[in-house]
C-alpha cells in the first residue's frame, strides 16, 4: 500500500513539472502574434509621420540666414596659434645616457624655485595687461567687388517712429544689392512683378527711410518707396528682367537684398 502511494505521488510530481515546462515554452509562442501586430502598427505610424508631404515655400519669399550661409559668408578667422618651439632629440650614447630616475630628480630640482626667488616674485608682481574687447564687424553674405558702384544714406533714429538708419545700394556687373538696417528688428520679404519688371521689398510696419542716390546703370531705371501704416514698400523699376531675387538675413535688424 505504501509503495502504491509513493508511486502515485511521484507520478503527480512529474505531471506537474511537465505541465510547467509546456506552459513556459508555449506562452511566448501564443503572445508572438500580438507582439508582431503591435510592432507593425508602430512601424505604420512612423512611416505615416515621416512621409507626410510638406508644402515648399515660394523661392521669391525665402529669407537666408547669413549665419548658416557658409558658401557666401565666413566667420572671422581664429587667432593664429603661438609658434611652438621644438627641440631636437639627440641620440643616446654611453656618455650622455643617464638612468631615468636621475633624470627625474634633476628636472625636479630645476623646476623647484629657490626661497629667494619666491620672495622677489612676491615683492614685484607682474603688471596686469589690459584686454580690449574685440568688435566683430558684420560681413555681407554676397560680397561685391571693390570698384562696384556704391551709394548710401544714413538717418538718425527717431524717438516715436521706426527708422531705417542705414541703406546702401551696390551695383556690380549683372547684380544689384541693397543693404538696409533698422533701429529695431525688422521683418522684410521680397518678390518680383512683371509688366513692367520690378523687384519689391515689403517691410512689416511703418518705417522712416531715405533711399540711396541711384547712379546711371543698365539694370535699374528707378528706385522708390511708399510707407503705410501696416507696411513699407521699396520698389526697383527695372530696365531688363531679372532671374532671381533673394533676401539674406545678417541679423535681426540688418538684411541684404540681391537680384540679378
Amino acid at each position: 500500500m505504501k509503495k502504491n502511494m509513493i508511486y502515485l505521488a511521484s507520478g503527480a510530481v512529474f505531471l506537474i513539472l511537465a505541465l510547467c515546462i509546456a506552459y513556459v515554452f508555449t506562452e511566448p509562442a501564443a503572445n508572438k502574434p500580438i507582439q508582431e501586430t503591435a510592432l507593425q502598427e508602430q512601424d505604420a505610424s512612423l512611416l505615416t509621420a515621416d512621409n507626410t508631404p510638406l508644402d515648399a515655400p515660394s523661392a521669391d519669399s525665402l529669407v537666408f540666414n547669413a549665419q548658416n550661409n557658409t558658401a557666401d559668408i565666413t566667420t572671422p578667422p581664429p587667432a593664429p596659434e603661438e609658434n611652438k618651439a621644438y627641440t631636437a632629440v639627440q641620440p643616446l650614447s654611453p656618455e650622455n645616457h643617464k638612468p631615468q630616475a636621475n633624470a627625474v630628480e634633476e628636472k625636479t630640482e630645476e623646476a623647484m624655485p629657490q626661497p629667494a626667488a619666491l620672495e622677489d616674485k612676491k615683492e614685484s608682481p607682474a603688471p596686469k595687461q589690459e584686454t580690449k574687447p574685440v568688435v566683430l564687424q558684420d560681413k555681407l553674405p554676397v560680397p561685391f567687388v571693390e570698384d562696384s558702384l556704391k551709394t548710401r544714406s544714413i538717418l538718425e533714429p527717431k524717438k516715436n517712429a521706426n527708422t531705417i538708419i542705414y541703406a546702401e545700394l551696390m551695383m556690380d556687373g549683372n547684380q544689384v544689392g541693397l543693404v538696409f538696417e533698422g533701429d529695431k528688428p525688422i521683418k522684410p520679404k521680397t518678390f518680383r512683378l512683371n509688366d513692367p519688371d520690378r523687384v519689391v521689398v515689403d517691410i512689416e510696419g511703418y518705417w522712416i527711410l531715405k533711399l540711396p542716390r541711384l547712379i546711371s546703370n543698365r539694370m535699374v531705371k528707378d528706385i522708390r518707396f511708399n510707407a503705410q501704416r501696416d507696411k513699407t514698400r521699396i520698389v526697383f523699376d527695372l530696365k531688363v528682367p531679372v532671374s532671381s531675387s533673394l533676401l539674406y538675413r545678417i541679423h535681426s535688424r540688418k538684411y541684404q537684398l540681391v537680384f540679378k
